[in-house]
């Protein structure tokens, strides 16, 4: 048997970019990437964003998986962006010093991706003190926790319960047919087949479509490919 930590996610605004393509992150996935996954258990930890090495730590030990049991709609929100080219040398530290800097300022149109009404279940596998450690962050947050960007924030608890079992499929498939009798969440569509995205040394059966995902893992090691793998899991008994 082996150790899972799993809990819901369920945002009525949720914004999960990968790697930004200059302004426009429309494109961006609809499923949490890991890098969100660990900088949320970060803030609720209480680990602030210049312990790199702590959050370097939590994704090396720990590996996830993600049901998506309701994608949510899709919600284009447009942004006016000031730029120009930057004169001088130096680093600029802040906004406000990047536009003094900048000559010939003008505005262009900037796009983010959102998604209304989204619900899943995350899985993590790692050693139980490390998994009993992020359930109880994720009870009593440090920080306040946030879907994707600043703006989204959840709309109910996260739910952690640590299980035991063979596969995380197992739990997976559970905890699907609990929330499908959700009366909380009868207002969504959930269906009878629901896909599962996991990574590579999760321990569950490679059955679906490999892929390699270029996800920000930690500040101090920019974007690295892992082996991701997607697959569908039946909820209906």
């Amino acid at each position: 048997m082996r150790s899972f930590l799993v809990f819901d996610i369920y945002a009525p605004m949720a914004s999960w970019g990968n790697e930004n393509r200059g302004q426009d992150n429309s494109w961006g996935q609809s499923v949490p990437t890991k890098s969100a996954i660990i900088g949320m258990l970060g803030a609720c930890m209480g680990i602030d964003f210049s312990e790199r090495h702590e959050l370097t730590r939590l994704s090396d030990t720990l590996r996830m998986g993600v049901l998506t049991l309701c994608e949510g709609t899709r919600v284009v929100d447009l942004r006016t962006i000031r730029t120009g080219p930057i004169s001088g040398t130096g680093r600029v530290m802040t906004r406000t010093q990047e536009l003094e800097r900048t000559r010939n300022v003008r505005n262009i149109l900037g796009r983010l991706l959102y998604y209304s009404g989204q619900l899943h279940t995350v899985i993590l596998h790692g050693e139980t003190q490390e998994l009993a450690r992020a359930a109880a962050a994720l009870d009593a947050p440090f920080y306040t926790p946030c879907a994707g960007r600043k703006s989204c924030l959840f709309g109910r608890p996260f739910n952690p319960v640590i299980v035991e079992a063979e596969r995380p499929e197992d739990v997976l498939i559970e905890r699907g047919r609990l929330l499908k009798e959700d009366e909380a969440l009868a207002h969504l569509v959930i269906p009878d087949m629901s896909i599962f995205t996991f990574e590579d040394g999760m321990g569950a059966t490679p059955k679906g479509t490999l892929s390699f995902c270029r996800d920000a893992i930690a500040p101090t090691r920019g974007h690295l490919e892992r082996a991701v793998f997607t697959s569908m899991l039946r909820l209906e008994n």
